[in-house]
């Protein structure tokens, strides 16, 4: 089962956001972080995903990124992300990565979540 990324998935609350940083834990895997909190297990899982303009001045840049962060988490088969949970991807490299290298991380980052909550 792939998890879907739809409009609807998208964390854009701003209390959602707060939250999620004021109380959620982090993960890094390399240029790669994730913060992350248990929310109510009846809502679909939110995400969120940035990239800091001081790393990447031009937005074209960070688009591609954050473009190619949803597609690397959609392709992951991993069902602890199907429960309420709030997400935020944040990618802190100087260098655009490579597809490859990005799905590499963030299967990385998704065993060591899956792991933590084990």
């Amino acid at each position: 089962m792939s998890i879907s990324i739809a409009n609807t998935s998208r964390l854009k609350s701003k209390k959602k956001i707060g939250l999620l940083f004021e109380k959620g834990k982090r993960l890094n895997v390399g240029p790669l972080h994730l913060r992350y909190l248990d929310v109510d297990s009846e809502e679909d899982s939110l995400f969120g995903f940035s990239v800091p303009k001081k790393n990447h001045a031009l937005a074209v840049h960070r688009n591609r990124i954050k473009r190619l962060m949803r597609e690397s988490l959609r392709i992951q088969n991993d069902s602890s992300l199907e429960k309420g949970m709030l997400m935020m991807f944040i990618y802190l490299g100087k260098t655009i990565p490579e597809y490859e290298e990005l799905c590499e991380l963030m299967n990385n980052l998704l065993k060591k979540l899956s792991n933590e909550k084990a």
